[in-house]
């Protein structure tokens, strides 16, 4: 048989629907033994556009925005308003339409090019679009071959996300299923490094019989320890001081074996070389690449936490089990000699050499040794002025702590008497607590220095007046703005503008309201090469009048629509001033 006639047959056969409809149903047999999972029967077929320049797309299992030109593209949606991800989380969109599942009634520039919209339309027997689908992906993805490699890579993603984001996902049914997806992930992806996760992830089901309740079995719960190493959620303090703290040193499981602190540490340094696998995963940055993904092992885990209570870093985090073991060791023989509290109380504030603060340290101190905070407190405001901004966490573990209230005010006055501003302003706000008329002098006394050029900490205390209505406090906070220079008068507007305690707000209203005819300039144009542009409501303004922004502000808090911007001619500006002026006269009116 010719040469050319073979070809012409091999050619028709893969262009038949017949070819394209049995590659679907491998494709989504595949889907379901890898336990992908499909949308529900109650979704409907939409177009739509989303909302940013980007659509709802996947990354790491879990639905998100992606960069991709604003192309109408179809998904499913189960109340007709957001998008759902591959995986069945809601997203976003600008605008969106129901459709029906037929390729001929869409418009010639949807975007049809996924292989997973493919799959799903196959479940639901739409086979004409299915195929329509399949085919615009392989004009475009022709080097993933017919699919079999991405869907598999997408699978295994899935179920790494699971492992680490979803805790409610059973730890046997992620090693099932990662076990299916390995051999038939591309052998060039790192297929070791997926072998050995997989090991020690059945390392991590292998039943122990710690007696429960024993440091053994704190450990053992190690394993369920997740999400993201670096994960951090903020601490709302005052808004212009706000920290950080773990997400994952906070885990209950996490904190039950440090609240045994040097009791734990033999069977911790037995643990240093343990490769069960956790449900923490660390993102590190490398050159040719974003990051690089490691999944901790319970080795991990323990040395982190032997060295948030030593209070420093005890060994690379390269070093190998003896290593770690020998490093770890020597810390405990010297920190034995002090004792757990002192060595605790010694190190919240960083070792002799160096200043740092210890969060898991000060958790530990307060949950303990409550009795040491002031002491340690009264360390920081007499020696460390630059740890002055985590003053109010010494404040409110005081204030909600065990000692006597005496004791408290006591500490809590010494703070709030203090001209650092940070200090001041924690000690005010809890010295309200237990003693409000002396808190508010203090207070008052406080906004009567405000320099010409409120600092950081100075504004916490324009913050603390903002939350509440008493008209003496007010009265300082107008002294204190029109003598402030004109950046810094725009500055203080902006922490009262974005103050959102109730029972100031018409407070608020009427003293913003006030600079309406400030016609005071602030220019940076000048300044934007070194990064020092007036930032305000999430616009850059290189130049911006002091009463343009008490209209902006203004604005925001009567929730108007209008979105100012350097390019706002003076009469926009003057036609938001009076729409302004007229709704602060109406609201203080009621």
């Amino acid at each position: 048989m010719p040469y050319t006639f073979c070809a012409a047959i091999l050619l028709a056969t893969l262009s038949s629907d017949e070819f394209y409809t049995a590659r679907l149903d491998r494709l989504l047999a595949l889907h379901q033994e890898y336990g992908l999972p499909l949308h529900p029967p109650d979704t409907q077929l939409v177009r739509f556009v989303s909302e940013d320049s980007g659509v709802v797309g996947f990354s790491a299992g879990k639905a998100q925005k992606s960069v991709f030109p604003r192309t109408p593209r179809l998904g499913f949606s189960r109340d007709g308003r957001t998008v759902l991800g591959h995986f069945n989380e809601p997203g976003e969109v600008e605008s969106i339409a129901a459709v029906k599942p037929d390729p001929r009634t869409l418009a010639g520039d949807v975007e049809l090019g996924d292989l997973l919209l493919a799959i799903q339309c196959h479940a639901r027997g739409w086979t004409s679009l299915s195929r329509a689908a399949y085919r615009r992906w392989l004009a475009e993805k022709t080097d993933w071959a017919w699919g079999e490699d991405y869907l598999a890579w997408i699978a295994w993603e899935h179920w790494i996300f699971r492992l680490s984001y979803d805790p409610g996902t059973p730890l046997p049914l992620v090693a099932k299923h990662l076990k299916r997806i390995l051999p038939d992930t591309d052998p060039e992806e790192d297929i070791e490094a997926r072998r050995e996760l997989i090991r020690s992830l059945e390392l991590a089901l292998v039943q122990r019989n710690s007696r429960p309740g024993s440091d053994e079995a704190l450990i053992d719960d190690l394993i369920h320890v997740a999400g993201n190493y670096h994960g951090a959620r903020e601490i709302k303090e005052p808004r212009t001081n706000p920290h950080y703290e773990s997400v994952f040193r906070t885990d209950p499981r996490y904190r039950a074996l440090l609240r045994r602190g040097f009791a734990a540490v033999p069977a911790l340094i037995d643990h240093l070389a343990d490769e069960r696998l956790t449900r923490l995963v660390r993102y590190t940055p490398v050159f040719n690449r974003l990051f690089e993904t490691y999944h901790c092992r319970v080795k991990d885990v323990v040395l982190d936490l032997l060295e948030e209570l030593a209070g420093e870093p005890l060994v690379d985090d390269n070093a190998d089990g003896p290593a770690r073991v020998k490093a770890v060791r020597k810390w405990f023989a010297e920190a034995q000699k002090l004792g757990e509290e002192e060595s605790i109380v010694s190190r919240v504030l960083g070792p002799k050499d160096k200043t740092w603060f210890r969060d898991t340290l000060f958790w530990l101190l307060c949950d303990k040794y409550p009795k040491r905070v002031p002491e340690v407190y009264r360390d920081l405001i007499d020696k460390h002025r630059e740890l002055a901004d985590r003053s109010w966490q010494f404040a409110e573990a005081l204030a909600h702590g065990p000692l006597p209230v005496a004791d408290k005010r006591k500490i809590l006055e010494f703070a709030a008497r203090q001209v650092e501003p940070h200090h001041r302003v924690a000690g005010v706000k809890f010295l309200r607590l237990f003693d409000a008329k002396q808190a508010d002098e203090l207070l008052l006394s406080g906004l009567e220095r405000l320099s010409s050029r409120p600092s950081g900490g100075e504004m916490t205390l324009v913050e603390l007046a903002a939350e509440r209505d008493d008209p003496r406090e007010w009265q300082a906070l107008a002294k204190a703005v029109r003598r402030a220079e004109v950046e810094w008068r725009i500055r203080l507007l902006m922490v009262i503008a974005e103050e959102r305690a109730p029972e100031s707000l018409k407070k608020r209203l009427a003293f913003l309201a006030e600079y309406l005819t400030d016609d005071a300039l602030c220019d940076k144009a000048d300044e934007r090469q070194q990064h020092r542009r007036l930032i305000v409501a999430d616009t850059d303004f290189a130049r911006l009048e002091v009463r343009n922004f008490a209209a902006l502000g203004l604005a925001q808090i009567l929730q108007f629509d209008d979105e100012p911007h350097n390019g706002w001619s003076a009469a926009q500006w003057t036609e938001l001033r009076e729409k302004v002026r007229a709704k602060v006269k109406e609201e203080l009116e009621r």
